[in-house]
């Protein structure tokens, strides 16, 4: 049976949505009008952005594999 984990192949994935997400958000706040959307795209945006600092932190890595 194949498992999804945090293997390279799964985390490179990760971090690769992650940085689409961002660059999606950005572009939506460019064009959104409305101020309660452009608040949760904000938030959405300051979320993702702390997923890939994780993501791409050295540290967090070796959090990880000390997990399992």
């Amino acid at each position: 049976m194949f498992r999804y984990g945090v293997g390279r192949g799964a985390m490179d994935q990760r971090v690769y949505i992650a940085r689409l997400n961002i660059e999606h958000f950005h572009k939506r706040l460019l064009a959104e009008q409305d101020d309660a959307t452009r608040q949760r795209i904000v938030q959405l945006l300051a979320e993702e952005e702390a997923k890939l600092a994780a993501l791409t932190d050295p540290s967090s890595r070796s959090r990880e594999k000390d997990k399992s």
